[in-house]
């Protein structure tokens, strides 16, 4: 008996493996669209959910804004630093138009990324690269760990982000949604008047959103002006300098103790510097050290750290070549009315930082804000930082600023026009609540209409006066749809001279940070 021929086995049809495919994409993009509905859902009503809303980080910020917006590579020069030079914005020095690349505790070694990005989008190398440095910012210790300068760039560049679907398909925001759908007190079920309370909000809710939605989140292609003029006074000198009797308490007071207390030079930092000098042969540098408060001086002297600055000092300028420091004491930092904090100048009196540094003649700097060193003069700067550490202590409560004017003329108020959405507080004249501002109004053109800024958050009434008698009054603001100084046109009840010699500016209602941008007569 013979033995039947071998058959291969019949082969499964090959669409049957095809339609197994097709089914495991399609549900795969069904499920994810599903997630990322849920996900986005949560993410754009934080009204309805107990969650903290992330804000933005600055960092993702600058390097969207890069690859969106082609106006922002007209820039020749870019301005690098942390919180303290953040507030700068973009900016006009001399022949420099700065992109202000700073963000919130960024440090150096975060530089030369940014810089290579800069050139990556714009085509270009920076003529000028500013280098703002803070001492304590040299060192191992940080108040926080940002991602690396490769995570916000890849994120730009990765197609789910540019479609908005980057954060929607993340696990950790797949894993918040479901935790605010359950039942808060068991966390196992599912509350399904959550689910359809956000399905169906109520009209309070939907204006919430609403206004939420028009924040302005992107960077805005606006470029101050140094020499643009301040109605705020740029700076308070102090008549007595040195290092301060040390107050009791001072806002992040342990923070500061813990970063002077733990001190030790990064050498990372030192790396990046030099490779970022390195990488850019063509461009120019200019290196300087932010100022802190004569408190905080006090504080970096009491523990012992003066050799320790001599030595960061001297590693830039063997770097490169020159660095101007803000950082001893003089008649700004030895005024804290001129800081926010111990660690931040207003932005009127940032300005002078590089008004000093880039030599600009159009802004009056105090002779004795700011010094450059070289290799020749280090020596003689560190025994004098010595003579410092003990020099008497002078006082530190000197915080308090003269209270501004109540009276303006007008060719002050009408001398820097302002566009809407503009900062409140760049170089704007505060307006004191219960007294309000008074404007003259000699020297004004003929117009019949008035174009005044003002804080677009509060309410002001504006009276029109003749010969100290109230000719007329309108009120307005605020202006919600407007983050910043918002623009208002009001028809004059007369002519200028004739009938209305003078504008009174009064708060009625708000955040007492009235302030004023311009004042401005003129036609339709």
């Amino acid at each position: 008996m013979t033995d039947p021929p071998n058959t291969p086995a019949p082969e499964p049809p090959r669409w049957r493996a095809a339609l197994f495919v097709g089914t495991l994409i399609v549900a795969s993009l069904g499920l994810a669209a599903v997630i990322a509905t849920f996900n986005f859902h949560v993410q754009v009503q934080p009204d309805l959910f107990p969650r903290e809303q992330a804000q933005r980080d600055c960092r993702q910020i600058m390097v969207d804004a890069l690859r969106d917006e082609p106006a922002l590579c007209t820039a020749n020069a870019v301005l690098l630093g942390s919180s303290r030079t953040k507030a700068l914005a973009d900016i006009h020095v001399g022949d420099n138009r700065f992109l202000n690349l700073a963000c919130d505790d960024m440090a150096p070694v975060e530089f030369p990324a940014y810089v290579d990005y800069f050139v990556e989008a714009c085509g270009r190398e920076p003529q000028t690269i500013a280098v703002a440095l803070d001492f304590y910012g040299s060192s191992t210790h940080r108040v926080s760990v940002p991602n690396p300068p490769s995570y916000y760039i890849d994120k730009a560049k990765n197609p789910t982000y540019q479609l908005g679907l980057y954060d929607a398909l993340s696990v950790d925001q797949t894993r918040e949604t479901l935790a605010f759908w359950q039942d808060p007190k068991t966390r196992k079920h599912f509350r399904w008047d959550q689910v359809k309370a956000s399905l169906y909000p109520s009209e309070k809710q939907a204006k919430k959103r609403e206004k939420r939605q028009r924040r302005q989140t992107k960077r805005r292609v606006r470029v101050r002006k140094l020499h643009d003029v301040c109605l705020e006074q740029r700076v308070y000198p102090a008549q007595t300098i040195g290092p301060a009797v040390f107050p009791e308490e001072f806002k992040h007071q342990g923070y500061y103790r813990e970063a002077y207390g733990n001190y030790q030079l990064d050498p990372r930092n030192v790396r990046a510097l030099h490779h970022l000098h390195a990488s850019h042969p063509t461009s120019r540098f200019v290196v300087y050290i932010t100022p802190v408060s004569h408190v905080l001086f006090s504080l970096l002297v009491d523990h012992g750290l003066v050799d320790e600055l001599h030595t960061y000092l001297g590693l830039l300028v063997d770097e490169f070549g020159a660095v101007t420091t803000f950082l001893d004491p003089n008649s700004v930092t030895s005024m804290r009315a001129n800081f926010r904090d111990e660690n931040h100048l207003h932005r009127a009196t940032a300005d002078l930082l590089l008004a000093r540094v880039l030599d600009d003649p159009s802004v009056d700097v105090p002779k004795d804000f700011g010094r450059t060193l070289t290799a020749e003069n280090l020596e003689a700067y560190r025994d004098e930082l010595k003579r410092w550490a003990s020099a008497p202590r002078i006082s530190a409560s000197r915080r308090k600023k003269p209270p501004p004017p109540a009276t303006m003329s007008y060719s002050q108020a009408s001398a820097r026009p302002r566009v809407e959405g503009s900062s409140w507080s760049d170089c704007t004249r505060h307006i004191r609540d219960g007294i309000g501002l008074k404007i003259a109004l000699q020297g004004a053109p003929k117009g019949t209409q008035l174009e005044v800024s003002l804080d677009s958050g509060d309410r002001y009434e504006l009276v029109f006066r003749h010969r100290q008698n109230d000719v007329s009054r309108t009120e307005v603001g605020p202006k919600k749809r407007v983050n910043g100084l918002a623009v208002y046109t009001i028809d004059l009840p007369g002519e200028v001279g004739t009938d209305v010699d003078e504008v009174w500016v009064r708060p009625l209602k708000g955040d007492n940070k009235y302030a004023l941008g311009h004042l401005l007569i003129r036609d339709p």
